[in-house]
């Protein structure tokens, strides 16, 4: 059209400045600064992504502005991300149908928790202590459900610490190495999830 028609009389005709129109002529097949940053940035979510496949584009962003210090918005992230097609992949999860239990030990007690005699059935389990002056302590400790009797326990300044139910089970065993009928013990999922630990109550469940 510009051969039939001046530049300039086309520049007037759609209220255009000349000047505007020979620099916009010049970028064709170039980037602005903000189309080349979100190219880089979608370059980077995707390198992020390839090793943090589980990340959202949240925890992406946060992790590249950490890595180069550069400054963007999530919603930036956000846009780059669904244009790259970038899906956080979630973790596989164990689902347990109602009525289904998931149990590492036979449960011999089946709900029946009245006791005849003395070290029949024992119960564990932990609670956090807090000191006036905030300091907090882990308490672990076995009860005799004959009569409520506490038969050990454990105190650790350490939050998660399976040593006091090894102090525990070592107390219960030695307690309970002459005993004849089966003496039986729940323990929280902290413990039960230890694999010595679990070891070490195969050898009283029962005794």
């Amino acid at each position: 059209m510009s051969k039939e028609i001046p530049i300039k009389v086309l520049c007037e005709m759609l209220n255009v400045n000349r000047s505007g129109y020979y620099k916009w002529k010049a970028r064709q097949g170039t980037l602005n600064q903000y189309e080349q940053d979100r190219k880089d940035l979608t370059e980077l979510l995707k390198e992020a992504h390839l090793k943090h496949k589980t990340y959202g584009y949240h925890r992406l962003a946060d992790l590249i502005r950490k890595e180069t210090g550069w400054v963007f918005s999530d919603n930036l992230a956000h846009k780059c991300c669904k244009f790259a097609g970038i899906k956080a992949k979630g973790r596989k999860t164990y689902h347990y149908h109602k009525g289904e239990e998931h149990v590492k030990f036979p449960n011999t007690v089946a709900g029946q928790w009245t006791a005849t005699r003395p070290m029949e059935i024992v119960v564990s389990d932990m609670t956090i202590l807090k000191t006036k002056n905030g300091t907090k302590y882990e308490w672990t400790y076995i009860l005799d459900t004959f009569n409520n009797e506490i038969i050990a326990s454990s105190l650790s300044p350490k939050t998660g610490d399976v040593k006091p139910y090894f102090d525990c089970l070592k107390t219960l065993v030695q307690k309970a190495k002459n005993r004849r009928y089966p003496s039986f013990c729940t323990l929280t999922k902290v413990a039960s999830t230890h694999r010595e630990l679990s070891n070490k109550l195969m050898l009283i469940v029962p005794i």
